[in-house]
């Protein structure tokens, strides 16, 4: 459940936010039982009479702990992380994870080192010492943790490719003892206790990894920076740690006098990952001069850039530290810096819903609206929308009162909010290209419409409203109708969207219900987020749209024009004198698709433990080219023979075919039209060898064109792995990775080692 950006103080709103919580608990309660109950052995089958006794009491004790998560959540500033640690007890290897959690809250550092000692492994004594297996520390290919970059590479682990042998050799490497995590839980079950108790014993561990108290570097460096932080909040007070902020926003005061920018929380990151690993440093030996070495070594000809960062880390700033760090322990502190920034941006809900999510960075020259440019030089960025009530227009009483929030509506992100807006205003049934015209015109209209209101309605306004930008909109034809495309929407009193539209499908009369989230239209919304309408002087045009424009849109668009010769058509008959240039995008960073399966991973989900073909070896193992395939069918929106698509279910439809070979190869790129007949194999092309410009430019080739959808193998003769590319803005290659939470491809893959695009087609 994402953590609210803003509560209300209002008590009865505040029980049904409560009443929400206790169930989304209960369910999480009731999901960690059934995870535990797999594992088997004798804590198995205690989790099974407990989920025996939740069965025949009519799931009153899971309702028990349900409760009792809510009102941890609300004393510890962790909860929501604890919450979200029961829900991925459920997913795979779920006892080993929880082990791993509570290693690290209990003295793991110690454990690993006596484990070393017993075992004699370097590995395994550095695995424990970080608490197991981290996010980002996954590789791209096993789900084990990265070995060093040594330049011989890892020698396998992706899925084969066609007509190439099989070289992956690794183990899994897991932990396999459980008992300590879960030794209470016969205790339980014989005693037959309500499972309240159980989770007030499982939230402080699994909440320990990532609670707000652990970030509180993260806090305060966020709130004198002026960023944001999700509207949670975590004090300091030790006057070392301020005068610690102190120096570093000094330093990034200096660096932004110079034209620079860094980034003060990887400072912070990096002073994180160094105490962790027993560096002896302290807030007080961090001088200015050691800051701006590690700001520094955040740059690459003046500009920020990770993979120049990592390099800088593993060279200069680790070695400064620990001059006798190996390079897998390197390697470990790199991935704990980024994990660092990663977990506190994931605790804020940062990257939630990502590019739908308000990512976009709009730098505003002005606008153009009713025949006069207004000029503005504003950039806005992480931009919300706070939907108003609506009172009496056009002879119609909407039923709320001009200028107030609309009841019980959350500031959604702007890219969300535009996706819903077309959703409703347009319709799913429009044709593609109407659709993607009806996204822009909706999103370069209600930008501009405060301006063109002025003061005759100050309540829409787009400010910033402590430290986040905000646009207030009315919820109805007024200004737009929204549709939250996750929840459906609804009208009071059956008189359609002349009234107040709300989110959810419980006011009145239903307008639509959810959209799927495999949906195409969360495609067409990713592909063009952040482009407005643009006249020569670059200002934003108000794209008033009636009925009628929204007719022109799918006229054009099946008279086989694309979105932009349609805005362009049609915007430049309806404002002859605006001298429409174009199209222009705003500046959305390398943020990947908005559906579900943009996450979907190989070393999580309830896939991770399918065999591929028969070589003995799952997903996890070396899922990664079959995980990318089914990361970008179910992009495309085409129809499978598949009723619930994933990574799992396409791989055992494969292997009901005989796609694969012995050693896991998979024997035919065109295969996959066997379960997407509409995905049609194009061919590939080989890359390795060739220059970075050269590269770049063949991989745009193919991946421009419309209706193509590419992955990427970018390990080359260091090892091999796959992607699926997402997208290209300029020289940035943005991915959806099943190996990592990384988006940048060359960022976190060289690029001279990318060897192979593979490419399709929708028919």
């Amino acid at each position: 459940m994402a953590y609210e950006a803003r509560r209300s103080n209002d008590k009865e709103a505040q029980a049904q936010e409560d009443a929400r919580s206790d169930a989304a608990n209960q369910k999480a309660a009731k999901t960690a039982l059934s995870a535990v109950e797999k594992t088997g052995g004798w804590w198995g089958a205690a989790a099974k009479a407990v989920n025996k006794a939740d069965d025949l009491t009519g799931g009153k004790i899971t309702e028990l702990a349900g409760k009792g998560i809510t009102k941890a959540n609300k004393i510890a500033p962790g909860g929501k992380t604890a919450q979200k640690a029961t829900n991925k007890l459920a997913e795979s290897e779920a006892a080993n994870k929880a082990m791993d959690a509570y290693n690290a809250k209990n003295g793991g550092k110690g454990a690993a080192k006596n484990a070393a000692a017993a075992k004699g492994k370097k590995e395994m004594a550095n695995q424990a010492k970080k608490g197991g297996e981290k996010k980002n520390s996954l590789p791209s290919s096993s789900g084990e943790k990265k070995a060093p970059k040594t330049g011989k590479g890892d020698s396998g682990g992706g899925d084969i490719a066609p007509s190439e042998g099989d070289s992956s050799k690794k183990s899994n490497g897991s932990f396999a003892g459980v008992g300590i995590a879960f030794g209470f839980l016969p205790i339980i079950a014989a005693a037959a206790l309500p499972l309240v108790l159980v989770f007030l014993l499982f939230v402080p561990f699994l909440g320990a990894t990532t609670s707000s108290s652990d970030f509180e570097d993260a806090f305060g460096i966020s709130e004198m920076a002026g960023e944001d932080t999700g509207g949670l909040e975590d004090t300091v007070s030790e006057p070392e740690q301020q005068a610690f902020y102190e120096r570093v926003i000094e330093v990034k005061n200096k660096f932004d006098s110079n034209g620079k920018s860094i980034e003060p929380l990887m400072i912070v990151s990096v002073y994180h990952a160094l105490t962790f690993n027993e560096a002896e440093i302290s807030y007080d030996t961090m001088t200015t001069a050691k800051i701006t070495d590690i700001a520094n070594a955040m740059l690459e000809d003046d500009m920020y850039n990770e993979e120049a960062f990592k390099n800088n880390l593993r060279e200069h700033i680790i070695p400064t530290y620990l001059p006798n760090a190996d390079e897998y322990t390197k390697e470990g502190i790199i991935a704990d810096v980024f994990e660092y920034r990663d977990d506190y941006y994931e605790l804020i809900g940062k990257y939630e819903g990502c590019a739908t999510d308000g990512v976009c960075t709009y730098n505003i020259k002005g606008f153009y609206i009713d025949g006069s440019n207004f000029k503005k030089n504003i950039s806005v960025n992480d931009l919300y929308v706070r939907l108003m009530q609506c009172g009496s227009y056009n002879g119609h009483n909407a039923g709320g009162q001009w200028g107030m929030p609309l009841e019980g509506e959350e500031l959604i992100p702007f890219e969300k909010y535009i996706l819903g807006v077309a959703y409703q205003e347009i319709g799913p049934g429009a044709p593609e290209e109407a659709f993607k015209a009806q996204l822009i015109a909706a999103r370069s209209f209600i930008l501009a419409r405060p301006t063109q209101m002025g003061s005759s309605t100050k309540w829409r306004k787009l400010e910033k409203e402590n430290g986040k930008w905000v646009l207030q909109v009315a919820s109805c034809t007024a200004d737009q109708v929204y549709c939250d495309p996750d929840k459906g929407c609804s009208a009071q009193n059956g008189d359609g969207q002349w009234k107040q539209v709300y989110s959810g499908t419980n006011h009145g009369g239903v307008l639509k219900g959810p959209l799927a989230q495999n949906s195409p239209l969360r495609t067409y919304a990713s592909e063009v987020q952040g482009e407005t309408v643009v006249n020569s002087q670059g200002y934003i045009v108000l794209t008033d749209y009636t009925d009628v424009e929204t007719q022109k849109f799918a006229s054009l668009a099946r008279s086989g024009l694309d979105y932009k010769q349609i805005l362009l058509q049609v915007y430049s008959n309806k404002y002859p004198r605006a001298n429409i240039n174009g199209i222009a995008k705003a500046d959305c960073g390398s943020c990947v698709n908005t559906g579900d399966y943009a996450k979907w991973k190989q070393y999580e989900g309830e896939w991770t433990n399918v065999q591929i073909g028969n070589s003995g070896r799952t997903i996890k193992q070396i899922g990664c080219l079959v995980t990318s395939l089914s990361i970008q069918i179910a992009k495309s929106g085409v129809q499978t023979n598949i009723s619930n698509f994933n990574p799992g279910t396409f791989v055992q439809a494969l292997n009901n075919q005989g796609a694969f070979g012995e050693g896991g190869a998979l024997l035919s790129y065109a295969s996959v039209e066997k379960i997407a007949p509409s995905f049609k194999y194009q061919g590939y092309i080989d890359v390795l060898g060739k220059g970075k410009t050269e590269k770049l430019n063949a991989i745009k080739n193919i991946v421009n064109q419309p209706g193509v959808f590419a992955v990427a193998e970018v390990k080359g003769n260091t090892g091999q792995h796959w992607v699926a590319i997402d997208k290209i803005d300029g020289d940035v290659i943005t991915m959806m990775d099943p190996g990592s939470t990384a988006t940048n491809m060359w960022n976190e893959y060289n690029w001279a080692n990318t060897s192979r695009i593979v490419y399709y087609k929708v028919s």
